[in-house]
């Protein structure tokens, strides 16, 4: 079989890959957030290469290598809504799921608020450069206010803190007299309280200015979202839902001081007349890939007759 027909079926292939790319665009033109994919082809081998030990075998046609990510801003499109909120210049904002302990990046500023019965333990995730970490919360508790003889056999059921740090279990048994210092917390049953929590409607939290998630007190009130560059974008990895997952090659992950626009949404930045141009491109390439596939094969068929004449 003759080289223009490979050629031709490997392109007519990979066109149909690009038109995929370019119909994923435009399924998400309203999609808030979204950044549209741009498609990248190279060329194949088409001769053979040493390599080590053996040859590498040889392609034809063209492959479509990667699929990069247009990182230019969206408009600003009016939503009303308290908590939207849209970056005016670069960077993500950062959601973290507590579940997986997954950390995650989006351009989509259509949040939240999620209801939790006991305050978020949270440690600030080392990739976040350069910022100060959670205060230690205060145990709640009874303080004595002086030196306080407590007497053998009483039971201290939810444990107690001395002043020198010294903790006493749960349940603790005092074995004979005890004398607790002034300045003795005895903790006290934790009693479980709503509290609210700024997330991206699936669970993920959203994290602040400090680089942990956000308690929500009142809606009305301007929050400390953070907003986070990424050194180098090349390469982020797509996630779903108009996430991205950074990893080493991205460098570092820092906190900028880019405004934010409050009941604002950055639109997608996918270009209807951009993609449209794409769709018709891949379609005539696909068709004279076509085109090239039974052009070979009637030459081959040609050539086949010849032959038994």
């Amino acid at each position: 079989m003759i080289q223009a027909f490979y050629t031709g079926a490997v392109g007519a292939q990979q066109q149909m890959q690009h038109q995929n790319v370019r119909g994923n665009n435009i399924a998400n033109i309203n999609t808030y957030g979204y950044r549209a994919q741009v498609p990248a082809f190279q060329s194949l081998m088409y001769g053979m290469m040493d390599g080590a030990g053996d040859q590498l075998p040889r392609g034809t046609g063209t492959l479509m290598t990667l699929t990069g990510t247009d990182v230019s801003v969206g408009a600003p499109e009016q939503t009303g809504r308290e908590l939207d909120y849209t970056i005016t210049g670069n960077g993500f904002f950062a959601l973290y799921d507590p579940t997986t302990g997954e950390l995650t990046y989006s351009r989509d500023g259509s949040f939240t608020k999620a209801a939790f019965l006991e305050p978020l333990e949270f440690e600030v995730p080392a990739v976040l450069q350069g910022l100060t970490a959670q205060e230690e919360a205060q145990p709640e508790g009874i303080v004595l206010p002086e030196d306080t003889v407590v007497e053998a056999g009483t039971l201290v059921p939810y444990g107690a803190i001395l002043p020198d740090g010294t903790t006493l279990p749960e349940n603790t048994i005092l074995n004979e007299n005890t004398t607790l210092p002034a300045g003795t917390i005895l903790l006290e049953q934790p009693q479980p309280t709503e509290r609210y929590y700024l997330t991206d409607g699936e669970g993920r939290l959203v994290l602040g200015t400090d680089g942990c998630p956000i308690e929500v007190t009142d809606s009305s009130a301007e929050l400390p979202v953070g907003v986070f560059a990424i050194q180098y974008q090349d390469g982020l990895e797509r996630v779903g839902s108009n996430r991205f997952a950074a990893n080493d090659k991205n460098g570092a992950v820092v906190r900028t001081d880019t405004k934010l626009m409050r009941g604002y949404l950055e639109s997608s930045n996918a270009d209807l007349a951009t993609e449209m141009v794409g769709v018709i491109e891949a379609q005539r390439a696909y068709s004279y890939a076509l085109k090239m596939v039974t052009t070979a094969d009637e030459v081959e068929t040609t050539v086949n007759n010849l032959a038994n004449v």
